[in-house]
């Protein structure tokens, strides 16, 4: 009878753990971007992205203007605790050919960390979503970057996350 008794008592206790187990995991698995303003802070206004790639780190953009599918000519990363938009150098020179960037103009690639970010935007006109930083370059000027992805929501998620998690990592 004893036996049968301690037998229960261990068997009540092992489901005792297991559930604490459950929940400890559960309570660890939560969302990895949890904010203070509920469903606001997992929503991207305009983009539907079913599956979007958080592992990310480095993306195809568009910078200068919207150009077709497939035809990004940019690169914008997270690289060593720097945000960085590198281009074509032919890209670059077309950019100056059609007046976007002005021939005298010295084109630093070398990024930005998250202290020098002033504020971050984007906007989704239906084709795109548009990203806009304003920041201090090294020297302490107030500069502005533009770029976009095109056709690609779970891309444009993913980045949104990526920048997010690069900006929190500065705090």
């Amino acid at each position: 009878m004893k036996i049968k008794w301690l037998a229960r008592k261990n068997e009540c206790l092992r489901n005792q753990v297991l559930k604490s187990v459950v929940l400890v995991g559960l309570a660890l698995s939560g969302p990895a971007h949890s904010g203070s303003l509920g469903a606001a802070d997992h929503v991207m206004f305009g983009v539907n992205a079913r599956s979007p790639d958080y592992t990310k780190t480095s993306f195809k953009v568009h910078v200068g203007h919207r150009a077709l599918l497939g035809t990004d000519r940019s690169v914008a990363s997270f690289v060593d605790g720097r945000f960085k938009i590198i281009t074509e150098p032919s890209w670059i020179e077309e950019l100056r050919r059609e007046g976007r960037i002005k021939q005298d103009a010295t084109v630093d690639e070398s990024g930005i960390t998250p202290d020098q970010v002033i504020s971050f935007d984007y906007s989704f006109d239906g084709n795109a979503v548009n990203y806009t930083v304003l920041y201090r370059d090294a020297t302490g000027k107030v500069e502005m970057a533009t770029w976009n992805i095109l056709w690609a929501p779970n891309e444009a998620k993913s980045f949104w996350h990526a920048f997010l998690k690069w900006m929190s990592k500065s705090n």
